[in-house]
């Protein structure tokens, strides 16, 4: 947020879309107030309003991302900003916290033996108001311009995203004294593509390394591919694009060693404003992605709404026959489409259809074999997801295949039609269509089903 003359520049968290860059025109902007610690009083005025609330960003990643080397960065570099950390660790001891002690920090709390994101949530939360509360370590005469939470590397920040919210709901009273600013996911550009394509399948208690991945990487509204150093410019430009691909609405920088500006890494402000917050859940996460996929390119549809016209052709569409492939990419360009049909699936031909991803490992809530079956169809797909009904149920499903696994499962989220969204690198879209055309159940098969 900044003052230019008359005119108020909102422009902080503009790749959540809960906010947009707006002109408001002020004749005043002194008459405010409540833009930082002094900005918006006369000199010499007393407060009229409650102090502006602290902008908190969640920063997650995976393990060895380089999340607490940025924070250190960030610590050391503060631009006269007051900043306050929360460091998270899953270990008995708090590794991390200990290693950001030095001595012009300006307040660092340590939560220890237990994720943020679930069995220490409740901790996070008090060592938050423990922190917005104090002074901090640090001499200077001023509230808080920004705080961070630095999860674990196995942490899912959704659901820190929606206790917030929860809670500001609620009127909780920390929520009167900050807000969800952002979420920043750190990644390792040495070793994500790996990673995300990995056969880790997890086990009963831990979640199969790529769907971790998705669930940090698609939940921010900021990337960071840390390590640059470690990679060609090939490689780089590869997990870029699949980056931006699996997260389209979220700015992308690159680093070495997580150095980044502060207010380029943590641009949102303190403020006297009630915040929405943003919550990444799997409704939000799908629509980004077909918002994305829209303003790439014009050729979405398919089924029962092509997103071109048949008329004339007498049937032979010869955009839908060739496939969107890399000739008009580079060797690692990524492609991506949405498939949609408002009919409902028969559930033994879909489920079929799913086993056919490049998966190690299926798990279709409908099917009992669940055993995958590789062929050519899928070759090029890294990313699949969206929600798809079958016929012989009330219930909508969750498709959510990355990296080496796919699961489909049911979802309270009611979806009024078929919308997939495939992501990946030499697509055969009309391929694809057909098959899942395939799938879709007639009439007299939903009446027996």
């Amino acid at each position: 947020m900044r003052w230019v003359g008359p005119t108020l520049k909102i422009f902080f968290r503009p790749a959540l879309g809960s906010l947009r860059c707006e002109m408001l025109d002020i004749d005043d902007p002194l008459s405010l107030g409540g833009y930082g610690d002094d900005f918006g009083r006369r000199r010499g005025a007393p407060r009229s309003r409650a102090a502006p609330k602290v902008p908190v960003s969640i920063l997650c990643g995976f393990l060895g991302a380089g999340k607490t080397t940025m924070v250190q960065h960030v610590l050391k570099n503060r631009e006269g900003l007051k900043v306050g950390v929360v460091v998270n660790d899953v270990a008995e001891v708090n590794i991390d916290s200990e290693v950001l002690r030095f001595e012009d920090a300006d307040g660092i709390v340590g939560l220890q033996n237990g994720c943020a994101c679930c069995s220490g949530r409740a901790d996070l939360f008090a060592r938050l108001e423990e922190l917005v509360e104090s002074t901090g370590i640090t001499k200077l005469e001023k509230g808080w311009d920004r705080l961070v939470v630095e999860c674990s590397g196995v942490a899912e920040p959704e659901s820190i995203a929606a206790e917030l919210e929860d809670r500001a709901k609620t009127g909780d009273q920390l929520m009167k004294r900050l807000f969800l600013a952002g979420i920043i996911c750190v990644i390792d550009a040495s070793c994500f593509w790996e990673m995300y394509n990995s056969g880790d399948q997890g086990d009963q208690d831990r979640k199969p390394l790529s769907s971790l991945l998705v669930s940090q990487l698609e939940s921010a509204d900021t990337v960071v591919i840390n390590k640059t150093d470690l990679v060609s410019s090939e490689e780089l430009s590869k997990v870029s694009k699949l980056l931006k691909a699996l997260s389209p609405n979220a700015r992308q920088f690159e680093s070495i060693r997580g150095q980044l500006p502060l207010r380029t890494l943590l641009p949102a402000e303190p403020i006297d404003m009630e915040m929405p917050a943003y919550v990444p859940t799997l409704a939000n996460r799908h629509s980004a992605a077909v918002r994305s996929v829209g303003m790439s390119t014009a050729h979405v549809a398919h089924a029962s709404g092509h997103g071109h016209s048949h008329e004339g052709a007498e049937g032979d569409c010869s955009e839908c026959a060739a496939p969107l492939g890399a000739a008009r990419h580079e060797r690692f360009g990524i492609s991506s489409f949405v498939y949609r049909q408002d009919r409902w699936f028969h559930p033994e031909r879909l489920a079929a259809l799913i086993r056919r991803l490049p998966v190690t490992a299926a798990n279709i809530s409908f099917d009992k074999a669940s055993d995958p079956v590789q062929d050519q169809l899928f070759a090029g797909v890294l990313r699949s997801k969206g929600f798809v009904r079958t016929c012989d149920s009330d219930q909508s499903f969750y498709w959510s295949h990355a990296g080496r696994r796919v699961e489909v499962f049911p979802t309270a989220t009611s979806a009024k039609s078929q919308e997939v969204v495939f992501i990946g690198t030499g697509l055969d879209q009309a391929a694809i269509s057909a098959a899942l055309d395939a799938c879709v159940a007639t009439d007299a098969e939903c009446a027996k089903l």
